[in-house]
């Protein structure tokens, strides 16, 4: 049987990567791989986070799905995983080695708990520290490290809320004279630990499914600085984390007093940075296909390449990812070589059907519980996520794309939204407003998919009672 290799991407929008069509070449080599590739131009998550869409693309089933009755309950998405089947799963029993190198903590044995259905894990999550030239002695720099974090993090929490100006203009300096953290490892930290395995003489490539997840497009974004001065010259990476941590506090804590300067010209830094931090990627995921290539990865490798979601950068009002059911979040890179007709394909595809897909090309029965099918468009994308507001508030947003409408239906306040993707492609205007009709059909449809949805987990529940 042919392996398969995953490589997802956290929060990398399509409409930022020049295969695309961004006005930024952004990613010189994933466009050289379009003689070789599928690209799929119009390709959907089924969540808006981390969480619901690994929790929905791992098990083509709707993110939702086998939750509890109270939603607002610790380890959500941890217990929803637990009654479903993983591909690593399936793939195991048919003797697949299942290998992940994963960077993301929500998705580790310590939180969803993604990596623990693989045979072998490298869970790449130690908190990384760039140290810089003029921090001087590096064993007396780390010796005094934590007693400047507290220090500065009890300043920084009293000053911020008062003056955001002096506040942002410290932790720049602190950035650049003490430290700059990051939460994940970069993806050339991370090949260093693919190259060593791949190449080493115990690796062969018999039946190999490897998953990598890469985390450099997630925010904060820091990319190397010679990445950065292609975008603009005058920006330094130790600003990343300031306008960061300012559209955090406003946009996702809520706190809507706090004030600091022009916040298009923050939006365009924070631009600058997201592209930079695509385009290392971009080289690094070259390097990756050296790597692939020098450990002798046979040419029928199956191939896929996708992002788990996209980010906002307040073109609806929010910041980051998660938090609505928008093009900018949703709406994913997808590409796949499995060694049929490659090049850009135009119908919609969703992360449901991701799974069912590999299966096929494999040869493997999908399980029953699974509701994607090969990758082909759908008649309706249904897409569902839940979060916590500002206000500690538990939010269950659903929504569903059939022809040329998206339909969003906010289930704690009750709110719809209604858009023409063809003719209103960035959600401008809300259709629901004036179309009472249409937006009566598309709830009635909504309703439908979620009373389907029911039955079958239902269903399901009852056949593992009765196996039993």
């Amino acid at each position: 049987m042919k392996s398969v290799v995953m490589i997802t991407i956290d929060s990398l929008r399509p409409d930022h990567t020049s295969i695309y069509g961004y006005h930024r070449d952004t990613t010189p080599f994933l466009r050289s791989l379009t003689n070789k590739f599928k690209i799929y131009r119009t390709a959907y998550a089924n969540g808006s986070h981390t969480a619901s869409s690994f929790v929905s693309s791992f098990t083509s089933t709707y993110p939702l799905m086998f939750a509890p009755s109270n939603l607002n309950t610790p380890n959500l998405w941890r217990k929803i995983l637990k009654q479903k089947i993983t591909l690593p799963e399936i793939l195991s029993k048919y003797n697949y080695e299942t290998i992940a190198f994963n960077t993301n903590p929500y998705l580790s044995k310590y939180q969803l708990g993604l990596t623990t259905r693989f045979n072998k894990v490298f869970e790449l999550l130690p908190g990384i520290t760039i140290k810089s030239e003029k921090t001087g002695n590096k064993k007396k720099a780390q010796l005094s490290f934590t007693k400047l974090r507290s220090i500065f993090r009890k300043f920084g929490n009293y000053i911020k809320m008062r003056n955001f100006s002096l506040y942002a203009f410290l932790r720049t300096k602190y950035h650049k004279y003490i430290e700059l953290s990051r939460q994940y490892l970069s993806a050339g930290e991370v090949n260093l630990y693919i190259k060593k395995y791949l190449l080493s003489g115990n690796f062969n490539w018999k039946k190999k499914f490897i998953w990598i997840h890469y985390m450099d497009t997630h925010v904060p974004y820091v990319p190397p600085e010679k990445y950065l001065r292609l975008y603009n010259k005058k920006l330094s990476i130790y600003e990343s984390p300031v306008i960061n941590h300012y559209f955090y506090l406003k946009y996702i804590l809520g706190i809507k007093t706090i004030k600091w300067t022009d916040e298009t010209e923050l939006i365009k830094r924070t631009i600058d940075f997201y592209d930079a931090s695509i385009r290392y990627l971009d080289d690094q995921l070259k390097e990756l296909f050296k790597v692939f290539e020098d450990s002798g990865m046979p040419d029928d490798t199956i191939i896929i390449i996708f992002s788990d979601h996209g980010d906002e950068h307040l073109e609806h009002g929010n910041y980051t990812h998660g938090y609505s059911l928008y093009e900018e979040v949703v709406k994913i890179l997808f590409m796949m070589y499995d060694g049929n007709k490659a090049g850009f394909f135009n119908e919609r595809v969703q992360l449901l059907d991701l799974v069912p897909h590999i299966l096929s090309l494999l040869g493997i029965k999908k399980p029953r519980q699974m509701m994607g099918c090969k990758l082909t468009e759908p008649e309706y994308i249904f897409m569902e996520t839940a979060f916590k507001s500002a206000c500690k508030q538990f939010v269950i947003l659903r929504g569903v794309i059939k022809e040329n409408y998206k339909f969003i239906y906010n289930e704690t306040f009750n709110k719809f939204e209604l858009y023409d993707l063809i003719n209103d492609p960035f959600e401008r205007n809300d259709l629901s407003k004036y179309n009472k009709n249409l937006t009566k059909q598309f709830f009635n449809i909504l309703n439908s998919i979620k009373i389907r949805n029911k039955r079958l987990e239902l269903s399901i529940k009852l056949n593992k009672l009765i196996a039993r």
